[in-house]
C-alpha cells in the first residue's frame, strides 16, 4: 500500500480519504453530508470543502486494482449507464434517462461508469465515473450526441487501460452501434456486445465468385434466429458451457442491414 501514500496525496488528503471511506462503510442510509457527519469525525463543512477539490480518483482507482489483480489474469473493459432518481430542480444535470429498473425513461441522473473485470477472479473494479450533461440527443445522428460524449470517456481512458493489457471491451445492447464499433476498432480494441433477439442480419457469400460484369454478391440470405437446422449447419460450433452443458455456443461472421457493418456474432 505505501505507492498509494506517495506525494500526490498530501497528508490532510490522505487523513481525510480514510475518513471519508469509513464513514461510508459504517453509515445507514443515503451517502450524503449530513449523514458522513454524522457517522464521521469531520464536520458536515470539511465534507463539503473537500469535496469540491480536485482528485485523481482513476489514478487511485487503478493503483487499487493493481495492488489487489494477479499479474497474469486476464481483464477487460466494461462500460454502462447507472440511472439515479432525483425529483428536486436545482440540481445540475436533470433530464430524462433510461432507467433500467423502471424499464422506461424518467427524470433524474445518469453517470456513464467505465471499469475492469478480472475475468478468472470475477471481480470488478469501477475507473471513472462521468455525469451525463442532460439535454443530448440520444441518437448518434444530428450533431453531438450521448454516444459521442460515452465514447469520449472511452477516448480518454483507453490508454492507460491498454497499458494494463485491457483489449476487450464489453457492452450491453445499447452500444450495438457501427459509430461504437468504429471508435474501439480504430483505438486498437475489440466491442463484445448483443443484438436485439430479432436483430436483422445476412449470411455472408462465401461462393464462387461471379461471372462476368456487375457488383459480386456479397450475401446469402437472412438468418433466421428459430431455424436451428440452418444454425447449426452454418454457424461454427465453438464449444459447449462447462456447467451447462446442453447450452452450445455458436458463432459466424454477418452482415447488418440496417448499418451495412459486419459483425462476428456468438449465439
Amino acid at each position: 500500500m505505501a505507492d498509494i501514500y506517495n506525494c500526490q496525496i498530501g497528508i490532510w488528503q490522505r487523513r481525510f480519504l480514510r475518513e471519508l471511506l469509513r464513514a461510508v462503510f459504517a453509515l445507514r442510509g443515503r451517502v450524503n453530508f449530513t449523514n458522513l457527519a454524522r457517522f464521521g469525525q469531520f464536520h458536515e463543512q470539511t465534507f463539503r470543502r473537500n469535496f469540491r477539490k480536485a482528485f485523481q480518483w482513476v489514478w487511485f482507482n487503478l493503483m487499487v486494482f493493481r495492488l489487489r489483480r494477479h499479474p497474469e489474469e486476464p481483464i477487460i473493459g466494461v462500460f454502462d449507464c447507472s440511472f439515479l432518481p432525483k425529483s428536486g430542480t436545482k440540481t445540475w444535470g436533470l433530464g430524462r434517462f433510461f432507467s433500467s429498473l423502471a424499464g422506461k425513461t424518467q427524470k433524474g441522473l445518469e453517470v456513464s461508469v467505465l471499469g475492469i473485470v478480472a475475468t478468472e477472479s470475477r471481480r470488478a473494479f469501477g475507473v471513472d465515473a462521468t455525469q451525463t450533461p442532460p439535454n443530448l440527443s440520444k441518437s448518434g445522428t444530428g450533431g453531438y450526441s450521448r454516444v459521442d460524449f460515452y465514447l469520449e470517456q472511452i477516448i480518454d481512458l483507453y490508454d492507460q487501460l491498454a497499458g494494463l493489457g485491457v483489449s476487450y471491451w464489453v457492452g450491453d445492447g445499447f452500444y450495438a452501434k457501427q459509430k461504437v464499433f468504429d471508435t474501439v476498432t480504430d483505438l486498437g480494441g475489440d466491442l463484445i456486445t448483443r443484438l436485439r433477439s430479432d436483430a436483422n442480419l445476412r449470411y455472408l457469400y462465401t461462393g464462387a465468385p461471379k461471372d462476368g460484369p456487375g457488383r459480386p454478391k456479397q450475401y446469402d440470405g437472412k438468418i433466421d434466429w428459430d431455424d436451428q437446422e440452418a444454425l447449426t449447419r452454418r454457424f461454427d460450433e465453438v464449444g459447449r458451457l462447462p456447467d451447462q452443458p446442453e447450452v452450445r455456443v455458436l458463432t459466424a461472421v454477418a452482415g447488418s442491414l440496417t448499418s451495412d457493418a459486419t459483425f462476428g456474432l456468438c449465439s
